[in-house]
């Protein structure tokens, strides 16, 4: 996956990155940008793929609560401070969440768990954004940015 100039979450095979590594290389941004930059650079069908690659990366007992992890993060999304917020302080945040969210369903989550949940939060924003343009142009403006496509 490949968000940002920068790389995510890399698939198992390849060298593991930790939450904190990856939230330094993405301070300075706004979170905003993160799912603008999937939806600019980005199909809605490749969005979808890459939605359904990461669920699949879950346990067994987190995929079933899907929903509720997404439907959960949602509701921060109506805030234009969360839009605006540093990148690496709401992955951070995001994890933190995640955390919590597995525990919750008896599962000690790794880092890859942890930063596949982050992922399927961003790509269930950047899937609202592709299909809703008024989401789109809320997180637009939330970050400053009037007019794009």
């Amino acid at each position: 996956m490949c968000y940002f100039p920068l790389s995510m979450t890399p698939p198992p095979l390849y060298k593991s990155i930790t939450p904190n590594e990856l939230a330094q290389q993405y301070r300075g941004r706004p979170f905003g940008e993160l799912i603008l930059y999937h939806v600019s650079r980005q199909s809605l069908q490749h969005v979808t793929e890459e939605l359904f690659r990461a669920i699949e990366f879950l346990p067994n007992e987190l995929q079933r609560v899907r929903q509720n992890w997404i439907d959960f993060n949602n509701s921060y999304a109506l805030r234009e401070e969360f839009w605006k917020s540093d990148c690496g302080d709401v992955l951070l945040s995001i994890v933190g969440r995640a955390k919590a969210f597995s525990a919750n369903h008896g599962i000690n989550a790794d880092d890859d768990t942890l930063l596949n949940l982050f992922d399927i939060v961003v790509l269930a924003f950047a899937y609202t954004a592709h299909g809703d343009k008024r989401a789109k142009k809320f997180i637009q403006r939330s970050i400053g940015i009037e007019q794009t496509h």
